[in-house]
């Protein structure tokens, strides 16, 4: 099946959510049957168009890039052999976690953290604990989860595309996430496999091999592209076979801290008793 901005199968994934719903902050009863149902179903979800205040996406983007230059700073004098815009990069603060990547995942305390980190993710929690509860995919009695870790995934121009991963092969555990400006073709978005979280894992590997170096993998699967306007809330499992996709540089090389960015806030809700990777189990940068 070809690769589309909209539905990938059956069951719709692209869900669109009236003015009427953003303005009362409620899902309505058709809404979250629809949505559940495709995150049950599809493995993925995308609320759309913007659930978040566009003035809040547009504070967080700037505190994201801000915040991600320092810890870049930082980065380079903790690591002096290391260049953190083209080499991997763990630490407590900061991970990135492919080579040329140029994508840094920084992890947020969700249940310490401030404004305007706070007001998102309260936000996005009053959209997506109703449907996670339909979903009926964390298994507490809340049937919502709790929120496991978050943080805020950014990406700079000239990065190169991910391979299609599961980030857990144990069902429990699915990613929130709100893009903090548009997404589309030109700076990379989420690249998702429909199904593929029902998926032995040996069948998810097998196909994740496959698709390496094979440029026209995503016309013959079941791939979605989560282009979306800032503030919109993409909802995902986590053993739904995905990837970021490449930023391509806006200019002929884009270097630096300065290179155009893709923040994207996310936050994992878990059921109890999952453990989910921790990405963050290595010491601090130095100051």
């Amino acid at each position: 099946m070809a690769a589309g901005e909209n539905g990938a199968g059956k069951v719709e994934w692209r869900i669109r959510i009236t003015p009427e719903e953003v303005r009362a902050r409620e899902l309505t009863a058709c809404s979250i049957a629809r949505a559940g149902r495709s995150l049950r179903e599809n493995g993925c979800v995308l609320l759309a168009p913007a659930l978040v205040r566009h003035e809040l996406c547009v504070a967080a983007s700037e505190r994201a890039v801000a915040d991600l230059r320092l810890l870049l700073q930082r980065a380079a004098r903790t690591y002096p052999g290391r260049d953190p815009l083209r080499d991997r990069i763990y630490s407590a603060e900061l991970c990135n976690r492919t080579d040329h990547g140029r994508r840094y995942d920084v992890r947020i305390d969700a249940a310490l953290c401030g404004p305007p980190w706070r007001e998102i993710f309260d936000a996005a929690r009053e959209f997506t604990r109703p449907v996670l509860r339909e979903a009926a995919i964390l298994g507490d009695d809340a049937g919502a989860g709790r929120v496991y870790t978050a943080g805020c995934v950014t990406s700079l121009a000239g990065g190169v595309a991910q391979g299609f991963h599961r980030d857990g092969d144990e069902p429990g555990c699915v990613n929130v996430f709100c893009p903090l400006v548009n997404v589309d073709a030109a700076n990379g978005p989420t690249e998702l496999i429909v199904g593929s979280h029902l998926w032995s894992r040996q069948q998810a590997a097998e196909v994740a091999a496959l698709a390496e170096g094979d440029s026209a993998f995503a016309a013959r699967a079941r791939v979605v592209r989560a282009s979306a306007e800032r503030g919109a809330l993409l909802l995902f499992d986590f053993r739904t076979l995905h990837r970021g996709a490449r930023h391509p540089p806006t200019l002929e090389r884009d270097e630096g801290f300065d290179a155009p960015a893709r923040p994207v806030l996310y936050a994992v809700a878990a059921r109890p008793g999952v453990v989910a990777w921790d990405f963050f189990d290595h010491p601090s940068l130095s100051p």
